[in-house]
């Protein structure tokens, strides 16, 4: 099979039903999960621990207000999710991969400095295992 280079111009990522790929630069969806060594005396034996997963996401910040049919700016938006305190759905597409879950909504930082593009990034916490279609 030959090889193909995918690279980071294909992802595009969708939160709580408003795609934001215009705003982002970095989405990056990472499972952790800690095996175990079970020994006694006289054996051993491996078992999978629980898992979890992050969704990181960096993007440029934009706290515009959306007048309808407009949305709010990549920032508003997860300001408001994060004061609203409840679970939102996300949608990352990477290649022929579609990951969809629920995140905890954080805040984004504010501000930055004087010579530089303001950029936030946030990781949030999923809501199980994300599922992979």
């Amino acid at each position: 099979m030959a090889l193909s280079v995918i690279t980071g111009r294909t992802i595009t990522l969708e939160i709580d039903g408003v795609q934001y790929s215009d705003q982002l630069s970095s989405a990056t969806l990472t499972i952790n999960r800690t095996d175990e060594q079970y020994v006694t005396f006289t054996d051993s034996a491996p078992a999978a621990g629980p898992a979890t997963a992050t969704l990181t996401v960096r993007g440029y910040q934009d706290w515009s207000n959306g007048t309808p049919p407009a949305v709010d700016g990549w920032s508003r938006a997860m300001w408001d999710a994060a004061v609203a305190g409840s679970t939102v759905a996300f949608e990352l597409v990477v290649d022929a991969g579609t990951f969809t879950g629920d995140i905890l909504p954080v805040f984004p930082t504010g501000g930055g400095d004087a010579n530089a593009a303001l950029e936030t990034e946030m990781t949030f916490q999923c809501v199980g295992i994300p599922a992979l279609a």
